[in-house]
């Protein structure tokens, strides 16, 4: 039996991620699929439109995987290098995984791994440090150094996929996964549908708006209840003014004063993107602060973000993921929880992941009374 891992954030769920699962099962007709995907809150800085059981249910109901996980809230809240390492480090500990698909623009993954190589050099780091020196950004200060001395794989870095596909690549090192990347087709990143593929964002805009989504989403979508920043925006603003630079200063990935600066725009600032605009610059990127915001907001300090995933959270499966799941009993290296009581049994650092998903569950959900984690059960689909 193969075992193929999906990393995704389903936000939500459309044709294009179906067209990746329909490809993989084209080369891989026994394989189980496996993804790890984003609960509540996503790698953008913002809250999923809809909530994290509801999303993965859809997921494996519309032709998605079989299996969907939870992704470590810290990695789902953290640069695409954590992001990726607590995903795939999330499938491995299954204990079964032979495979690894992800989008890419390229859908080369000889090229992909040839410029995973270059980057992982020691003349990469030298030059890398050499671009920040001159006050770029690290994304631009990466591909700047990459063309140097790989121009093949530059373009890459600039492409989302195949951004996350070489963090996916860098993540499995030496293991014995195989690499299946799928090249997109239609829509591309924020663009508006093409050849009847939509980006995930103009659905995102679509929902937003009220707009109809039912040429692209089923029917009962209409009806789902959607979660947004800006439901949670005085609570937000309210709780940062509270914080201490010192305290900023524990949130993951700041650096280089970049606490004082998000010290002075919180309060200087009346909305969340009033903050983010003050902060943003060539080397700090809006998605990146607002993800400070949230981790800041949910009490996602360094030390906790540096904790690996220390359990599988099952948000939804079939029959096939089913089976999966016995297997596990004797293959996962992590607990596997498919119903919140069994968390009470996390002891140390684990106890601490687990109590951050209960306040960042009740806090999506809020002002709905607390406790939801405790009372959802992973969505069998039969």
């Amino acid at each position: 039996m193969s075992v193929c891992g999906i990393i995704a954030e389903y936000n939500p769920f459309h044709a294009g991620h179906a067209y990746h699962c329909r490809c993989i099962r084209a080369q891989l007709p026994d394989a189980v699929l496996v993804s790890v995907m984003s609960g509540n809150y996503v790698q953008r800085g913002d809250l999923a439109v809809w909530e994290k059981y509801r999303r993965a249910g859809y997921a494996v109901r519309a032709g998605g995987p079989d299996l969907i996980f939870e992704l470590s809230l810290p990695a789902a809240l953290g640069s695409a290098e954590r992001f990726a390492a607590g995903a795939v480090s999330q499938l491995l500990s299954t204990g079964c995984l032979t495979h690894l698909s992800f989008g890419s623009e390229c859908g080369d993954a000889a090229l992909l791994r040839r410029t995973v190589a270059v980057l992982q050099t020691a003349e990469f780091a030298g030059l890398l440090r050499q671009k920040l020196e001159s006050g770029i950004g690290y994304a631009a200060a990466s591909q700047a150094a990459l063309s140097e001395l790989f121009p093949a794989g530059a373009p890459l870095l600039g492409a989302p996929n195949d951004t996350l596909g070489i963090q996916y690549l860098r993540a499995l090192g030496d293991h014995p996964v195989s690499v299946l990347p799928v090249a997109r087709i239609g829509a591309g990143h924020d663009a508006p549908p093409a050849d009847g593929f939509p980006s995930a964002s103009y659905l995102r805009a679509l929902l937003a708006e009220g707009a109809d989504t039912s040429a692209y989403l089923a029917p009962e979508t209409a009806d789902w209840p959607r979660r947004t920043l800006a439901q949670h925006e005085n609570a937000i603003l309210s709780y940062l003014r509270r914080l201490s630079p010192a305290e900023l200063a524990d949130l993951p990935d700041v650096s280089e004063g970049l606490e004082n600066r998000l010290y002075r725009a919180v309060r200087e600032s009346r909305t969340v993107g009033e903050i983010v605009e003050a902060c943003t610059s060539r080397r700090y990127a809006r998605s990146r602060i607002r993800r400070l915001i949230l981790c800041a907001w949910l009490g996602i300090r360094a030390d906790l973000a540096a904790l690996p995933p220390l359990y599988l959270r099952v948000l939804a499966f079939n029959d096939r993921g089913r089976a999966l799941l016995k297997t596990m009993k004797q293959t996962a290296s992590l607990p596997v929880i498919t119903k919140p009581l069994a968390a009470q049994s996390l002891t140390g650092p684990a106890q601490q992941l687990w109590s951050l998903d209960m306040l960042a569950d009740d806090l999506y959900h809020c002002p709905a009374p607390s406790g939801s984690g405790w009372r959802q059960t992973a969505v069998y689909c039969r």
